[in-house]
């Protein structure tokens, strides 16, 4: 789904979004897959500063 809206150039904002430290780290384990992924998602609101930290350092 991502990968359409991008390809479409059709914007797409995450709202209230949540990023654990468990699910980051599993994430962060995919690399250039996911830093690929999220320079795809044109906003990401996250629901905190640690949860902020946490999408910006996976890419």
């Amino acid at each position: 789904m991502v990968a359409a809206l991008h390809k479409r150039k059709i914007p797409l904002v995450i709202a209230n979004a949540r990023l654990s430290e468990r699910s980051a780290k599993g994430y962060a384990k995919l690399g250039k897959f996911m830093r690929r992924l999220l320079s795809r998602i044109t906003l990401i609101a996250a629901q905190n500063e640690e949860d902020a930290s946490r999408f910006i350092a996976l890419g």
